[in-house]
């Protein structure tokens, strides 16, 4: 999720709205379309006023712009949801929540999330989560191997060559939580407690499970069902006062799904993939395949995750793949166990510029 910014954006409420809606349709002028371009995941914020109640306003988060219709996130920023009547005044402006992303580095931050921010720099690509209630910053990054070599000494005698240092530094990373059980993932229910990587399925199949990440490590107990949808985007996990306090994260089922390396145009030569395993129920081995979305069997051809025999195990596929780095991973569950196998998937290697 990137949030996106434009100048002098403004537009005028063609009807009211109600303090639910969250379509905005604009009166024709020059300013609505100063908002910026919207891609799948991005924001923008936006503020809207009325000059009736001068000391009134509400903070938006715009999700899609088309034309002269808007589609919003309601009071956003500490914010109240209130009703506006046409002629109100939706504009772009400097919010508090913007500040404090630019704040933090510049990184791309959504505070509702457990302060989740990614960043990209020339020479290393860092995501991580803050825990805004104990002072901690969990991160995970990983390095590029630079277009120019470093030499620890400058040596020009004959078969004497820079030493490009970056070439010993390999990175590793991993997916979210999944659970390689057969129906892995336990009906969502009103009431109950769901901590951190809990995994549930909706009372109404969808195509999806939902992986909880949750807000400063609190769990979320609710009466209100989530918004599950079957979009395939985040959906607000919500606490006992119907407040946000994390996310369910869609995990495709059958499952397979891809991971790709935003602003890593050069891609990564891999060594290993793998899977840890942290919850164990003594069950068959699950069999995966790993690839990409071209070739999904490429690296793992449908082979049984028969090292792990206890919770805390890892199974291990050295990798030697010839041609071009990868630009994304693939991992699919061909056959799941027959009872919980709780971990992630996980990759090592190192990274190449364009």
């Amino acid at each position: 999720m990137a949030e996106r910014f434009s100048n002098n954006a403004v537009g005028t409420l063609a009807s009211a709205l109600d303090d639910v809606e969250t379509t905005v349709a604009l009166v024709s002028e020059a300013g609505a379309a100063r908002f910026a371009t919207l891609d799948v995941g991005d924001f923008q914020r936006a503020t809207i006023t009325n000059p009736a109640t001068p000391e009134a306003f509400e903070i938006v988060r715009i999700t899609a712009n088309e034309g002269l219709s808007l589609t919003v996130e309601r009071g956003d920023d500490g914010t109240a949801a209130a009703a506006w009547p046409a002629g109100s005044k939706i504009s772009a402006r400097v919010t508090a929540g913007m500040l404090q992303t630019l704040a933090s580095g510049g990184m791309q931050a959504d505070d509702r999330y457990g302060g989740q921010f990614k960043t990209a720099g020339a020479g290393l690509v860092v995501n991580g989560r803050a825990d805004s209630t104990n002072g901690v910053v969990q991160l995970g990054g990983y390095n590029l191997l630079q277009k120019y070599g470093a030499a620890a000494t400058q040596t020009y005698g004959a078969g004497k060559f820079w030493q490009d240092k970056n070439m010993a530094h390999e990175s590793v990373g991993g997916s979210p939580f999944v659970d390689l059980k057969d129906a892995a993932a336990y009906t969502w229910a009103p009431n109950n407690y769901y901590t951190d990587g809990s995994i549930v399925a909706p009372p109404t199949p969808d195509g999806f499970l939902y992986l909880f990440q949750s807000l400063d490590w609190r769990a979320t107990q609710t009466t209100t069902l989530p918004g599950f949808d079957g979009s395939g985007y985040p959906v607000d996990a919500l606490g006992t006062d119907n407040a946000v306090v994390g996310q369910w994260l869609p995990l495709p089922t059958p499952l397979a799904f891809t991971l790709g390396f935003t602003g890593v145009v050069g891609g990564i030569v891999l060594s290993e993939v793998g899977f840890i395993c942290t919850n164990y129920g003594a069950g068959t081995a699950p069999v995966v395949s790993i690839g990409t979305d071209a070739a999904p069997t490429s690296l793992v051809n449908s082979v049984a995750l028969s090292q792990i025999a206890g919770a805390d195990q890892v199974h291990r596929f050295p990798i030697n793949p010839a041609g071009a780095p990868l630009s994304a991973i693939k991992f699919t569950l061909n056959t799941p166990s027959d009872a919980m196998f709780y971990g992630r998937f996980y990759w090592r290697g190192f990274f190449l510029p364009q």
